[in-house]
């Protein structure tokens, strides 16, 4: 294969068709072409010396496990299901590698014989399968979901953000999973204050104002906002920052609850976390949720690992 030192004008123009080509796809949520599966899975099972497998279509990763379960002879309650492990190769994350070669092997030559392979192992890809679990005999499969995606990422605040042809979903924000249950509970608005201080978890917080806003957040702790601050990274991203207090004293720690809320520059995902009652100031605020002891008011966001 000859290296290249720089694309041409013709093979930069074609990097975003490419990418489109491959998530619109990935997006569709078409039917699998079992023809082709079949076809693909035959290759694959081949380079590693195996007979064609059997083929076991499903409709989702938890009918997946399922199925896996029952190959396995494990014929106990759905609640007491082995955790089966999907394959390495022959799942959702190839589209992003397999994307990335087939834009190359246009501009570049590459070895017939292993290029071959690779336009095999693109044609079983293209039969549009979300997962698969592979044992020596046996392959277990399932299509692809419809999924919401809101600037590239998984996000859906009205219900599940993904969701298989047999009903099983998945909710996420901003990319983040969140439980169904949780996400329910956000969605109706019933947590509850004691509920909501008790996630140890910053996305599902996160999630929470994203479902209900800042102002229901803020609304069901009583708080009002003390203070607020523009913090400018050394990569030049902004970050918004606001401090919010409970207007009575908590009975349990005997101070009033502070909140801080702010805004991830890079996914643009809202956070609100409880913070130091001690602080003063919303950059304070950030600075004491650092795990850097050499963080301080004068030096925030100037580090990388802040």
């Amino acid at each position: 294969m000859k290296k290249i030192e720089k694309l041409t004008a013709e093979q930069e123009a074609l990097l975003p068709v490419v990418r489109k080509r491959w998530t619109d796809r990935y997006f569709s949520a078409a039917p699998i072409d079992k023809s082709a599966f079949k076809k693909g899975a035959d290759f694959v099972y081949s380079l590693c010396g195996y007979e064609p497998p059997r083929i076991h279509y499903v409709e989702s990763p938890y009918a997946m496990q399922i199925k896996a379960n029952e190959l396995l002879g494990n014929t106990k309650e759905e609640n007491s299901l082995i955790q089966c492990q999907p394959s390495t190769y022959g799942n959702y994350s190839d589209y992003a590698w397999v994307a990335f070669y087939d834009f190359f092997s246009t501009c570049v030559t590459i070895e017939p014989d292993l290029l071959s392979k690779f336009i095999k192992y693109k044609e079983w890809l293209e039969s549009n399968f979300f997962d698969t679990i592979q044992y020596d005999t046996d392959i277990i499969v399932c299509p692809l979901p419809k999924m919401k995606v809101v600037n590239n990422r998984l996000h859906s605040i009205t219900g599940p953000a993904v969701e298989f042809p047999d009903g099983f979903k998945q909710c996420y924000i901003n990319n983040r999973f969140v439980p169904f249950e949780l996400f329910e509970k956000f969605r109706k608005g019933n947590i509850t204050k004691k509920e909501f201080i008790e996630l140890d978890n910053a996305d599902y917080k996160g999630a929470a104002y994203e479902i209900m806003g800042h102002a229901k957040i803020l609304e069901l702790h009583d708080a009002i906002e003390i203070n607020n601050t523009m913090i400018t990274h050394k990569n030049g991203e902004v970050e918004e920052v606001r401090l919010y207090e409970t207007k009575t004293i908590d009975k349990e720690i005997g101070e009033k609850i502070k909140f801080v809320k702010f805004i991830c520059p890079s996914t643009g995902t809202t956070y609100i976390e409880c913070c130091n009652p001690g602080v003063k100031t919303a950059l304070d605020a950030m600075v004491s949720r650092s795990v850097f002891s050499e963080i301080t008011p004068g030096n925030y966001g100037m580090s990388f690992r802040n």
